[in-house]
């Protein structure tokens, strides 16, 4: 029994306690020892980062900015449907004044309609001292829409100021002529979805108007030729004293009149509905259109190549240090039992694979002295 106490006694006192002043210059010693392999590793991790920062090219960013505006708050009416279309979203809700019209136009910028006219598009712009041609499905390397659609809000930023209503748009590409196309397009895309795609309730009225001022002009017609038609059939009307004819020029000459009272009233509503609609035409004040960079957005090479050698040092010293930490705390005998149990795990694979090897070797020998058919 007393033995027994004395053996775990020293086995307590031969283990070594962490942090101590012997075991931290035993790691400490080990990282000298091993500072080759740790250069190996921040010497490899820099060399692939160089020759990832060598051949990824350099992205340049064009912004443009826009001011939206318009006319009165009741002229919004195109930008009210636009909301109803999005569904869920809080602006299909919210009362549209000219002060919040600047909400809806990043998702109008971002919308499928401009962001398939932005892709279709084809864009000249030097590069190699050459002038290329190509839309954005050319330059994604895609064939189909929705990946060049992807790729695109990958490149394409749309930011809002909430407390000015200031619109930037961003884009990034590895050309700086392009990337200022690409923004410049977008400004396009939206004055033409104003203008042309848009119909706001002015527009609808003036349309309603114009058509039903054919419509009453015709009938005003129709009853003066009527009227006429009449006259002419009883010359003597006015000396008559038929009732039946005279109700029948009463009635005429009524019908006559209220088509006409219609047609002006029709005719002051038009030209009233014609100048809302030259009012309500949305307008975007491009207050800086974008122009090529000058300087790069990225890569940072600089930035890359100290963050490659600054996580790769403390990879390797962790690396260092966590295998002398485990040398230090597993006893000699633990480890001579590990690798005992190592060489007995070995030799059951190698006599479990004498095994399975010899009825193989017999059923591929048996095989070969098969004849064939």
């Amino acid at each position: 029994m007393s033995d027994i106490r004395i053996r775990g006694k020293g086995i307590l006192d031969n283990e070594p306690q962490f942090g101590s002043s012997s075991e931290l210059l035993t790691l400490f010693d080990s990282l000298v020892k091993k500072r080759k392999w740790i250069y190996l590793l921040v010497g490899v991790t820099v060399l692939a980062t160089l020759v990832f920062c060598l051949f990824v090219p350099n992205r340049y960013t064009a912004k443009a900015l826009i001011l939206p505006s318009g006319g009165t708050p009741n002229s919004l009416g195109g930008l009210r449907d636009f909301a109803g279309r999005l569904g869920d979203s809080p602006l299909a809700s919210a009362d549209l004044g000219l002060e919040q019209s600047s909400y809806l136009y990043p998702d109008i910028l971002g919308s499928r309609l401009i962001s398939e006219a932005v892709i279709n598009k084809v864009y000249q712009y030097p590069q190699g001292g050459k002038n290329k041609n190509q839309n954005l499905f050319d330059y994604f390397k895609v064939k189909k829409m929705d990946g060049a659609l992807k790729a695109l809000t990958e490149i394409a930023v749309f930011e809002m100021d909430r407390r000015t209503g200031v619109i930037t748009i961003s884009a990034t590409t590895t050309n700086r002529h392009l990337s200022a196309a690409l923004a410049n397009e977008y400004i396009n895309q939206l004055e033409e979805y104003n203008l042309d795609t848009r119909r706001s309730k002015a527009k609808d009225n003036e349309e309603f108007v114009s058509q039903r001022l054919k419509e009453v002009k015709a009938e005003l017609r129709q009853a003066e030729n009527n009227l006429e038609a009449f006259q002419l059939k009883n010359r003597n009307f006015n000396t008559a004293t038929s009732p039946e004819l005279a109700a029948e020029l009463a009635r005429l000459e009524r019908e006559v009149e209220i088509k006409s009272r219609v047609f002006l009233t029709l005719t002051q509503q038009y030209e009233i509905a014609r100048v809302e609609t030259k009012k309500d035409v949305p307008i975007v004040q491009v207050l800086d259109y974008a122009k090529p960079p000058d300087e790069k957005a990225g890569p940072n090479r600089k930035l890359l190549l100290l963050t490659s050698f600054l996580l790769s040092s403390l990879l390797g010293i962790a690396i260092v240090l966590s295998v002398e930490f485990c040398r230090m705390r597993i006893r000699p005998d633990d480890y001579r039992q590990a690798l005992d149990l190592g060489k007995e795990f070995k030799t059951d694979v190698i006599e479990v694979y004498t095994q399975v090897k010899r009825p193989l070797s017999w059923l591929e020998r048996t095989k070969a002295k098969t004849p064939q058919s």
